[in-house]
């Protein structure tokens, strides 16, 4: 879900009336009536009807995208209800200034607000009140991809709601938790969250809502790689979605070409990747064309004082041309490697098929049946190799791009920004200037992140043992397990391929402990003797039955690379007493 999308829901949702009567708040009035609001109170002195008249100046400049005159209304009303004393409409204007805040990414400033309101409708017992701040705070965590804490703080809102019964936020959270379960990989409770959500749209029949829950429902399924199912929920969310609402459609478009995609139904699949790429560009454009107009209406409402109107046109223009540029690389990288990928895949498998069926057709001419059955079965680990290979490679490639290609353009995007401020004495003063410097320098670490995730240059400079040290650094908490590395016999470096694997079968195994063992303490044993490799990784969680257990992705994945390494794996489990998994590699 979009921002915009989620704020609007607050408004709607879970926003009450500040004070009591026909005040200014009630209804969001044209600019000249509230000119004649503030007026009146001007002409009575009336200071909590000035503060309240600010505070409407807000929520219009709000949503008609002002931001720069809403946070200085919103301001206004703050230092007006903190002079009369009324605590009550002082914690809604800060809402609302948090809600202006999230919308313009300053999530640090909305999450300050946001616990300062918390504690204070803690102490006042305002439930509908506390269930906003919570849900408000949860996007804060969403943004920042933290999704476990946006779960806790949407939980927090369940609890609020609990005595509130109000369906339409129990339906909003619910939603919003499935997605945030789909993000961190959790199936049942993604599948759980979204049809409770589903369930309850259709008690009020609310199309927008059923719409929305399908998609979820859809989500949860592609998640389960039950593709099937998932593309008939999601046909259903497509046929009530309406066309203005784009950011959904776009999702659907998603889902549906991984959903057809895994059913190898390709044609299917490459023609909503497509329809995903198109729309995606055109709300790319449409941010863009509203990027233009606020900056034109920053710069009409500036016109009084010249030399500030001088430097706002040159800041402006500036910032304009670096978003443009950023949005149209961004847009062609995005259809560059939809299109590439789904080329590269299509033809892949055309070719396979062609060479497999030719292979085949020789070898029945000339072998028995067992021979065939051979042959399948190398095929097979040929066919393996090349995926785990291809998935290196793709990854190294994805990797160097980023780093070589996005990261040096935005490396030249902040010296140009430097010179600037240089260049133009006291533009380093102005807000939006530090916001959009602050922002790039964002954007220049998470291309590193992203680069070092997709391809570990420790293990390529320092080694494997290194590298994995690096990994469990990366995702080690003290608070929640007790990871324990420890190697022998690795004094020599391994060839970098065998390395590679070794270091993604850490990783997995890694990951299957903390996600689904929810193991306290988890053991790592790497060990290299003359002619062999050994690994083994033991946690104390919760264990499974490993004859009756379904084979997912990630099992499928760590035999994958076994098979590859042409290694043994052993695992032994038992419910309540842990999981040992030993491998062994003949080097």
């Amino acid at each position: 879900m979009s921002r915009l999308s989620q704020t609007l829901i607050a408004f709607l949702f879970l926003l009450p009336c500040s004070a009591p009567g026909n005040t200014p708040t009630d209804t969001l009035y044209s600019y000249q009536q509230l000119m004649q609001f503030f007026t009146d109170a001007m002409a009575n002195s009336d200071v909590w009807r000035m503060a309240e008249v600010h505070q409407q100046f807000g929520d219009y400049y709000f949503i008609t995208n002002n931001y720069d005159d809403a946070f200085r209304s919103y301001k206004k009303s703050i230092d007006l209800f903190e002079k009369i004393g009324d605590s009550t409409n002082l914690y809604e204007v800060k809402l609302s200034l948090a809600d202006l805040y999230i919308f313009q990414g300053l999530d640090d400033g909305a999450e300050r607000l946001l616990q300062e309101a918390i504690q204070f409708y803690n102490r006042e017992n305002k439930g509908v009140e506390l269930a906003r701040a919570y849900l408000d705070l949860s996007r804060i965590y969403l943004d920042r991809a933290d999704f476990k804490k946006e779960i806790y703080y949407l939980n927090k809102s369940v609890d609020i709601n609990r005595m509130l019964k109000d369906t339409l936020l129990d339906i909003t959270i619910g939603i919003e938790k499935s997605n945030s379960y789909v993000r961190l990989g959790e199936k049942n409770k993604a599948l759980g969250t979204a049809e409770r959500a589903l369930a309850l749209s259709k008690e009020i029949d609310n199309p927008e809502f059923i719409s929305r829950s399908l998609l979820a429902v859809g989500n949860a399924f592609q998640l389960k790689q039950q593709p099937k199912i998932s593309i008939d929920y999601l046909r259903q969310s497509h046929q009530l979605t309406a066309s203005v609402n784009a950011p959904q459609l776009r999702d659907i478009y998603k889902t549906m070409a991984a959903a057809f995609a895994d059913q190898e139904s390709y044609d299917s699949a490459y023609l909503y990747v497509n329809k995903f790429v198109a729309l995606n560009d055109s709300l790319q454009n449409a941010d863009q064309l509203e990027t233009a107009n606020r900056l034109s209406r920053q710069y009409e409402s500036q016109k009084k004082d010249e030399k500030i109107q001088e430097l706002s046109e040159e800041k402006n223009s500036a910032e304009f041309s670096v978003r443009k540029q950023r949005n149209l690389l961004i847009s062609a990288l995005i259809g560059f490697f939809a299109i590439l990928a789904g080329t590269y895949f299509i033809i892949r498998f055309f070719q396979k098929q062609i060479s497999t069926r030719e292979l085949i057709n020789r070898q029945n001419e000339k072998i028995n049946k067992q021979k065939i059955t051979e042959l399948e079965n190398n095929m097979k680990i040929e066919s393996m190799h090349a995926m785990i290979e291809g998935q290196e490679a793709e990854r190294e490639r994805v990797a160097k791009d980023l780093h070589d290609s996005l990261g040096g353009l935005l490396s030249t995007v902040k010296l140009q920004f430097d010179s600037l401020e240089n260049k133009l004495e006291g533009v380093s003063q102005f807000k939006n200037y530090q916001n959009a410097n602050r922002l790039l320098d964002t954007a220049c670490q998470e291309v590193r992140d992203i680069a070092r995730n997709m391809q570990p240059s420790s293990l390529l400079n320092l080694g494997l043992v290194a590298a994995v040290g690096d990994l469990i650094n990366r995702i080690d908490d003290p608070d929640q397990r007790t990871i324990d590395f420890q190697h022998y016999g690795l004094e020599n470096k391994l060839e970098n391929t065998v390395a590679l694997t070794v270091y993604r079968l850490v990783q997995e195994l890694l990951n299957n402990s903390i996600k689904h063992s929810k193991a306290q303490e988890i053991l790592i044993q790497l060990t290299r003797k003359e002619n062999e490799f050994i690994i083994m990784v033991e946690d104390d969680g919760v264990g499974f039955d490993v004859e009756g257990v379904k084979k997912g992705m990630g099992t499928e994945n760590i035999l994958s690379r076994v098979n590859y390494l042409k290694g043994d794996l052993s695992v032994h489990s038992e419910k309540g007493k842990g999981t040992t998994t030993l491998i062994t590699v003949p080097l």
